[in-house]
């Protein structure tokens, strides 16, 4: 039982992770654009 929740929290972790990742990634080409529209 406990193995399960463990490997749960985990996945939770590598969802959070991936997210913050995408939302990171997406900033970043954002602010490229925005940069790229100002030069």
């Amino acid at each position: 039982m406990s193995k399960v929740r463990i490997h749960n929290n985990i996945d939770m972790d590598q969802k959070n992770t991936l997210e913050l990742e995408e939302r990171i990634i997406n900033f970043q080409q954002k602010y490229l654009k925005k940069k790229n529209a100002w030069s």
